[in-house]
């Protein structure tokens, strides 16, 4: 997923403060979303290699866009 998309997701671990008075709900949920590469949790996809040499070491890597929560396992 995109760290867009990530975005709009609820996050678990937002814990709100006793003296936090919502409006709505909606300001409470605005307040829990997702904050992607900002989160100690985040990860990105690792690279992808590319190019091989004849001993199997890698020479060249692409970058894959996007990540995910280490709080639920990606696989």
């Amino acid at each position: 997923m995109t760290e867009e998309e990530a975005k709009t997701k609820w996050c678990p671990m937002v814990r709100p403060g006793r003296n936090r008075n919502f409006i709505d709900e909606k300001d409470a949920f605005n307040d829990s979303l997702c904050i992607g590469s900002d989160c100690m949790m985040w990860r990105t996809y690792p690279k992808e290699v590319v190019e091989w040499d004849m001993w199997g070491k890698a020479l060249a890597y692409k970058e894959q866009e996007g990540g995910y929560c280490s709080l639920g396992s990606k696989w």
